[in-house]
C-alpha cells in the first residue's frame, strides 16, 4: 500500500528539512519561503502553486518533482540531481 502524505497549504516558512526523505510529499499550495530542503530526497514530491521564494535546493534529488506555478523567485538549485 502506498501512502502520500500532504502539507497541502500549510505554512512552512523557513522550515529546516535539510537531509530529510520526502519522497512522493504533497506541497501543494504550501508557503515555504526561506525552508532548508537541501541534500533532501524530494521525488515524485509535488510543490505545484507553492510558495518556494528563497527556498534552497542545493544537492536535492528532484526526479519526477511537480513545481507547476509554484513561485521559486530566488531559490537555489546547486548541484540537485533530476
Amino acid at each position: 500500500m502506498s501512502v502520500r502524505h500532504e502539507f497541502d497549504g500549510d505554512n512552512l516558512r523557513g522550515v529546516n528539512l535539510s537531509g530529510c526523505n520526502l519522497v512522493d510529499m504533497d506541497f501543494t499550495g504550501a508557503d515555504m519561503e526561506g525552508a532548508d530542503l537541501s541534500w533532501t530526497q524530494l521525488s515524485g514530491a509535488c510543490f505545484a502553486r507553492a510558495n518556494l521564494r528563497f527556498c534552497n535546493f542545493d544537492g536535492a534529488e528532484l526526479f519526477g518533482v511537480d513545481f507547476t506555478g509554484a513561485d521559486i523567485t530566488f531559490a537555489s538549485f546547486a548541484n540537485v540531481l533530476k
